[in-house]
């Protein structure tokens, strides 16, 4: 299957638009064990806490996010927060499901959050971090373009413990570079 392919099957879908029962489905799929373990906080992401974020993405313009839908299954999540309408700056998040890792999902998944970040949502510039131990995410960061800014430590939940992280960037006349790589 081609990346085109794939990305013809992906779509997002904000998630106070999702059904309950869909919203709960993206719940579990962020209480996956390999998902809490590459997150800053890895406990488990109980129903009234996840039902108080999805009020809050209804209410706070600096945070929004997607469920992600493979051939209109749930397979991850990918959204913004600390939105700065000045600034046209945000930070990403992602996660896809365990059965949907290792498929091309997750570079799809970025390709097309990247353009409605930059082009639809008018973001100017894309920020990331990764837990330095997921090496997976680092590699992930640097395909879809981004440069690493900043090395530093981050307070990891349960367990207060500083781990190191990664900190990336990416500008949207960069991702346009990035994108014409990947021959979309």
């Amino acid at each position: 299957m081609t990346l085109s392919d794939i990305m013809d099957a992906l779509s997002f879908v904000s998630v106070p638009d999702l059904r309950e029962e869909q919203q709960f489905e993206l719940l579990s799929i962020r209480n996956q064990q390999i998902i809490r373990e590459s997150s800053y906080s890895s406990h488990v992401i109980e129903d009234n806490e996840h039902l108080r974020w999805i009020e809050q993405l209804q209410t706070d313009p600096s945070l929004t996010f997607y469920a992600v839908l493979y051939d209109e299954e749930i397979v991850g999540g990918v959204g913004l927060r600390n939105i700065d309408a000045e600034k046209n700056t945000a930070e990403w998040s992602f996660y896809v499901s365990e059965g949907a890792a290792g498929r091309g999902i997750g570079l799809g998944l970025g390709i097309m959050a990247l353009d409605l970040f930059f082009e639809e949502l008018c973001l100017e510039t894309v920020i990331g971090e990764a837990l330095l131990a997921n090496k997976a995410s680092v590699t992930y960061h640097l395909k879809l373009g981004f440069r690493e800014i900043a090395q530093q430590q981050h307070l990891v939940q349960p367990g207060n413990r500083m781990d190191d992280i990664a900190v990336f960037s990416l500008e949207k006349t960069d991702w346009q570079n990035s994108k014409a790589a990947f021959g979309i």
